[in-house]
């Protein structure tokens, strides 16, 4: 058996009314996929066939197709959420598709299976959370405070911008350590956090008037329990929100 059949560990199953709404968005993209079976791999492309089956189109220069009966893995990398997922079923052997390309067909899978990897994954932020985060830095006779846009979290680090003067450039260096405020479902929490990259972004319009905008790329510095648990949960409802899309 291919190692990749084994190597789900880690993973989590989705909740089973989601299958079908995830297998129609790859289908929909044409999502490109991974194939294993027995101890050959090859790269295949959802059809956007909506039917029992789910059809892989096998294009040009595969050499070997599952046949039928083969057990198989199949795993993408999902664009809306940036999960991948994956399931294991049973080739149903070569058909033609109505276009007239061959395809592998697939029994349904009755499990779905996605990265479980809530430590890198980054989430979009609602308005108010994103509005609440402030930033602090420099030493005690030259202590800086900013108000800061969040545009994502994870429980391992954020993405913030916040404006500044052209005039006056921001002492802010890769490796340097902030203090971040943040309000998470109406509680205030206060962490360190290295700064892990930092791009100016400013548009022609913010430098007219003068503006500069900064992008910085954070990571969380031994973050309180009470703050981590907070991160934990926020991520997660983050998370089931987008798969409800």
């Amino acid at each position: 058996m291919h190692p990749h059949h084994e190597n789900f560990v880690g993973w989590e199953a989705i909740p089973h009314g989601a299958i079908a709404r995830i297998i129609a968005s790859a289908r929909a993209q044409q999502a490109l996929v991974e194939l294993f079976f027995e101890d050959a791999s090859s790269n295949m492309y959802f059809l956007k066939y909506a039917a029992p089956k789910i059809l892989l189109d096998i294009g040009a220069g595969h050499s070997r197709i599952p046949q039928k009966g083969t057990i198989v893995t199949v795993r993408w990398r999902r664009a809306e959420d940036g999960y991948h997922y994956g399931f294991q079923t049973m080739s149903d052997g070569v058909i033609r598709h109505s276009d007239g390309h061959d395809a592998v067909a697939l029994a349904f899978p009755k499990v779905l299976l996605r990265t479980q990897r809530r430590s890198a994954y980054r989430v979009p932020v609602d308005l108010d959370t994103a509005q609440s985060l402030t930033i602090q830095w420099g030493a005690h006779v030259d202590y800086k405070s900013t108000a800061a846009f969040a545009h994502d979290l994870s429980i391992t680090g954020a993405q913030l911008s916040f404006s500044t003067y052209l005039e006056c450039p921001v002492a802010i260096e890769i490796g340097q350590r902030l203090e971040i405020t943040v309000n998470l479902q109406g509680e205030h929490y206060g962490s360190t956090a290295q700064v892990v990259r930092m791009e100016k972004v400013g548009t022609p319009d913010d430098h007219s008037v003068g503006h500069e905008r900064v992008l910085l790329g954070v990571q969380f510095i031994d973050p309180s329990q009470p703050f981590q648990n907070a991160l934990e949960t926020y991520v997660s409802l983050q998370q089931q929100l987008l798969l409800r899309r």
